[in-house]
């Protein structure tokens, strides 16, 4: 489920949930089939809002409505079922939060599942880096 993280929108307090049901939720309203997809989807979209944020675009008002609808598509996705926020909601509050947008972010990632396999085992190029040692003679 990812660790709680508790937001404001128009005044009403929510604790986001993170997992299978927000990222196929968030496949959904992106329009992707598949699991991987989405995140995909999303991985790609944080690197783009690191690109402008290294350029000075995004203080300078030049993103996309594209990453923008994206963004507040991933915390309306981890909203309660049955809340009464909408995707402006969702954007409005990512755009005057991007601090917490970044928490968001961080839970998200830490829910999902290669996240959590990693922290166990490490990652599948450290685990290929390791080297065996031979078997000690008798």
């Amino acid at each position: 489920m990812g660790r709680p993280v508790k937001i404001d929108i128009n005044g009403t307090s929510y604790i986001l949930s993170f997992g299978y049901r927000a990222t196929r939720l968030l496949g959904s309203y992106l329009g992707e089939e598949s699991f991987d997809g989405t995140i995909a989807r999303i991985m790609n979209t944080m690197t783009s809002l690191g690109e402008l944020e290294e350029s000075g675009d995004i203080e300078s008002g030049k993103l996309p409505f594209e990453m923008l609808d994206t963004l507040g598509f991933l915390v309306l996705s981890t909203l309660p079922a049955g809340s009464d926020a909408e995707l402006d909601d969702c954007v409005d509050f990512v755009l005057k939060n991007m601090e917490k947008f970044s928490e968001i972010m961080a839970a998200w990632v830490e829910s999902m599942p290669l996240a959590k396999q990693q922290k166990k085992t490490g990652t599948k190029k450290a685990q290929q880096n390791k080297k065996v040692r031979p078997a000690a003679k008798s």
